[in-house]
């Protein structure tokens, strides 16, 4: 979830505060105040401000008050709490009056008068800025605005953690998420997370505003006036076991008087805990020592995935730490289609988890109706609203909607059945593409389109890119008879699971039906997240054969006859090449945890191009997290013949942008070894301080056509 920043309080500096108490007035050459700090009391009411200049005068328009749609700061010459007589006048004396309605915390806000070439500034406080202690508890319910002292553990990072400071604070009475933390100097969106040195487990006291976001109590761009490091530390938080069970080990390095465990599950034991004492050295004086931990996960024999906790505790003299593990495991269900559900023996003890669209109702009042995706469809027998309750599903579901079961096999009289219960569903409605672009953006709101498969590539007004990949990822336009709208990617698998959509067989101009919330992104309206449920191919010719083809690999199952020759690497890494699933490639990187010195040859087998006259090789490259300039030394080309390797040079055109995923196509001149047999390799390096990630696919060696 993006948050949105509701409310900021400004608060004066100690120093500012107390100049400005002095009320004596500045005087510039050309405009007078009789004062340069104003107050109005809590409860509401008004103050005045006499000016006197010779030249016109305005309040400047900088006070931000809000976000535009695209997240631009709204700039204003009052905040929203303030009304004034006038904001600009001329030569002469003028009197401005300022109002407020009553509040029940303090806020302050700077303005600046622009007069001829100078600026005058004045100051409006309103109640009082003295900061109140309070638990999480009193912060939850506090009015938004109020400026609250909050001590508590950190305890988890939210989204941009590293940039902004964002995290959730945890005591006795609560837990509450902090949006925003000034760093050492008092610089927001300024990487505080480093700037302190903040991990989890430490125990922060810090100061700010109450805000929220859509009615989620949250503090807002807070400065820390105290940090006490964690006494303990793990080297994992989270560990996700299958539904058999299984062991695992937490290292946790601890400064208190030993550590200890309370797992808040019962499925969750301690297996043994062994002990290492820190090395001392000049750097290190009092280095923790670190407790060896092996945790055991019993099997889940229930149907739904579970997560439980574990508390590390380490205690001294001065004070306690906590830190929590996440112990997360799946439910003893096995994922599947339709037609595997329908293909499976009957058996009333094996359970799966089955998500389909209601496409016909027999009886909802006894829980009867068939399910249906993209692999075929399944009665639905007597399927409960939760597990052993009603199968009265009449106001539950209905035909269209999508429903996830969770249920057995069985049979009755030659029909395949499904017979369990609704693990979730969402409600859906046939709508045309155009009553589908009128509707307000929800992700939780689904529509059934059905339309036509087409190219849509390009760039819209926005600058936002739209591209057309029908095989990796289901980006298309979706057409009928009442417009187009962008479908921005296809969930082809159980649960929003994304499998290859190019295995689907769906071509541009085929017909397909999809479910989908509508989106909109920079005015882009977006069919996404999408759910595919059909498609009736259209009459689509068959691609001429490939003719002259001397070698090609698509890397779309696995690494092929391609072979990996590793001429450095390091201990820590297991493999620099391997193939990656998917994204249907192969994929080379020198970075696990940190960037590693390695060299690795991916070598095609031996083409032979005897009979070759002129030589094409095509490719597909994508390339990240490239330091500038450094392609010719990371990523490279070069042809084997005999005892012979030629570097081929990649046409800079050619190149991909080394920052992002995109694949870029190559094709390049081999003619120069027509007639012989060579082998193609991709060499990748990096080093200890530089390592890109490099991706190869659809790889092929053919006669060049003729003009």
């Amino acid at each position: 979830m993006k948050q949105i920043k509701l409310f900021i309080a400004l608060v004066a500096s100690l120093c500012l505060f107390a100049a400005c108490q002095k009320e004596e007035p500045t005087a510039l050459d050309n405009i007078q105040l009789d004062k340069t700090y104003l107050s109005i009391p809590a409860s509401g009411g008004q103050t005045t401000l006499k000016i006197t200049a010779t030249e016109a005068w305005t309040l400047a328009k900088d006070i931000v008050i809000g976000k535009d749609s695209d997240k631009n700061n709204i700039y204003s010459e009052l905040p929203d709490w303030i009304t004034a007589s006038t904001i600009s006048g001329g030569v002469g004396e003028t009197t401005i009056t300022f109002s407020a309605e009553s509040v029940e915390y303090g806020r302050e806000q700077e303005f600046h008068i622009l007069c001829g070439d100078k600026t005058q500034y004045f100051i409006i406080r309103q109640g009082s800025l003295d900061v109140s202690k309070a638990t999480i508890a009193d912060a939850l319910v506090a009015p938004d605005g109020k400026s609250l002292q909050l001590t508590g553990t950190i305890t988890e990072w939210y989204s941009n953690a590293e940039k902004y400071g964002n995290y959730y604070i945890t005591d006795d009475t609560g837990t509450i998420l902090i949006y925003g933390t000034a760093d050492k100097e008092g610089k927001l969106a300024n990487n505080p997370i480093a700037s302190w040195g903040l991990e989890l487990g430490d125990v922060v006291t810090i100061e700010g505003p109450k805000g929220n976001y859509k009615g989620s109590p949250q503090m807002i761009d807070v400065t820390i006036t105290k940090l006490v490091k964690s006494l303990i530390k793990v080297d994992k938080d989270s560990f996700t076991a299958s539904a058999e069970g299984a062991e695992f080990e937490v290292k946790a390095a601890y400064k208190g008087n030993g550590v200890f465990l309370t797992p808040n599950v019962d499925w969750v034991s301690v297996v043994s805990m062994d002990y290492k004492k820190g090395v001392p050295s000049k750097i290190v004086p009092n280095p923790a020592d670190t407790a060896i931990v092996v945790l055991r996960v019993a099997p889940n024999e229930g149907a739904k995935n579970r997560v439980g906790t574990i508390i590390f505790n380490s205690s001294s003299s001065d004070g306690s730490s906590d830190v929590t593990v996440t112990v997360s495991q799946t439910g003893s269900v096995t994922p599947a289609t339709v037609a595997e559900v329908a293909a499976a023996a009957d058996d009333p003890n094996t359970l799966y988890r089955v998500q389909g669209y209601i496409s016909s109702v027999n009886n909802l009042a006894k829980g009867r109706f068939n399910i249906k995706d993209f692999s075929g469809e399944l009665y639905a027998f007597n399927i409960a609203a939760e597990p052993g309750g009603s199968t009265d599903l009449s106001a539950v579901v209905g035909e269209g909607d999508v429903v996830t079961i969770v249920g057995y096999k069985t049979s009755y009289n030659g029909t395949n059945e499904v017979v369990g219960y609704l693990e979730s569903y969402y409600h859906v409605e046939a709508v045309t593409v155009a009553q589908f672009l009128a509707a307000d953006d929800a992700a939780d709101v689904w529509y059934r389109i059905s339309g036509v498969v087409t190219d849509g590539s390009g760039k819209t007004e926005e600058g936002v890119t739209k591209k057309f990949d029908l095989e990796n990822y289901g980006n298309f336009d979706l057409v009928d008879e009442t417009g187009s709208v962008y479908v921005y990617g296809v969930r082809t698998g159980l649960n929003g699971e994304t499998k290859k959509f190019g295995t689907l067989g769906v071509k541009e101009g085929d017909l397909i039906t999809i479910v989908a919330a509508k989106k909109t992104y920079k005015d882009l309206v977006e069919a996404d997240p999408t759910w595919y449920v059909s498609h009736q191919p259209a009459d689509n010719p068959e691609p001429e054969p490939e003719t002259n083809v001397y070698f090609k690999e698509t890397f779309a199952e696995g690494q092929g006859a391609f072979t990996v020759d590793n001429v450095t690497i390091p201990e820590d890494l297991t493999y620099v090449w391997n193939f990656d699933s998917k994204n249907s490639c192969m994929k080379a990187s020198g970075y696990k945890g940190q960037a590693f010195e390695t060299e690795s040859w991916l070598i095609s087998p031996e083409i032979d191009l005897s009979e070759a006259t002129a030589v094409t090789l095509s490719f597909e490259q994508a390339l990240n997290y490239l330091r500038e300039d450094k392609y010719d030394d990371d990523c490279q080309l070069w042809v084997i013949n005999g005892e012979e390797k030629v570097q081929i040079t990649i046409p800079e055109e050619q190149r991909p942008a080394g920052n992002k995923w995109d694949f870029v196509s190559n094709s390049l001149d081999l003619s120069a070894f027509a007639g012989k047999k060579v082998k193609v390799a991709f060499v990748f390096k990096s080093t200890t301080t530089n390592s890109a990630t490099w991706e190869i696919k659809n790889v092929k060696v053919q006669e060049t056509p003729a003009d």
